[in-house]
Formats: C-alpha cells, sequence, structure tokens
C-alpha cells in the first residue's frame, strides 16, 4: 500500500506542479511513513513478540518493491496530457512494465536455481 501511494505520487507529481504546499507535505508524509516502515523492518528487541508475530523481512521488501514497481504501471494518470506518447507518465508507464519485468527475471532464475549444499 504504501509502495503504491509513493508511486502514485512519483506518476502525478506534474499535475501537482501547480500546488507547492501540497507536493511539499505529501513528500514529508511519505518519508515519514518510509521511516515508520523500516523500522517495522527491523529485527526489533523492544517489540514485544508475544503480540506481534514475526514476519518474514524479505517478503516484506519484496513486497514493497513490485508494489513500487507495478504502482508505476496502473496507477491512473491525472493530467490529460498523459495520453501523448513522449509524456512524464508514458515514461513512468515504461519504466515500471521494465522493473517488473526485471524484477520477475531475477526471482524466476532465484527459484530454479539449485544450491548444491556439502
Amino acid at each position: 500500500m504504501v509502495a503504491s501511494l509513493i508511486s502514485l505520487l512519483i506518476v502525478n507529481w506534474k499535475a501537482l506542479a501547480p500546488m507547492e504546499s501540497a507536493r511539499f507535505m505529501l513528500v514529508i508524509f511519505l518519508i515519514f511513513v518510509f521511516i515508520f516502515m523500516l523500522l517495522y523492518t527491523l529485527p526489533g528487541q523492544s517489540m514485544n513478540t508475544s503480540q506481534f508475530k514475526v514476519v518474514d523481512i524479505a517478503s516484506n521488501c519484496g513486497g514493497f518493491i513490485i508494489g513500487f514497481c507495478f504502482g508505476l504501471v496502473i496507477m491512473p494518470r491525472v493530467r490529460r496530457a498523459a495520453v501523448y506518447v513522449g509524456s512524464y507518465e508514458k515514461l513512468c508507464m515504461k519504466i515500471g512494465v521494465a522493473l517488473t519485468f526485471v524484477y520477475f527475471a531475477i526471482l524466476m532464475s532465484l527459484f530454479y536455481t539449485t544450491v548444491a549444499y556439502p
């Protein structure tokens, strides 16, 4: 969810250009949320493990990465100029598709690679 909101902000960055104060507030808010997510994924000693289930940190990071990459592809575009071929929004979409394919290619190669343990 957080990664897709960050990608929504990146995709609609040019549409937020007239509203500098709103753009600044969104960036500060997302920085705080990102810091909170990083602190949440760290293996904390102060957390009571009986209340919080131990989560796999790699799955959280992987979900963040794919949420960001796929969010660049599917998030709605606000500007009317987004339909043109050379627009900023189309470039974000192409980058998102490329990153998603690269991510899945890396994951598939890691999944089907066998490791010989001694």
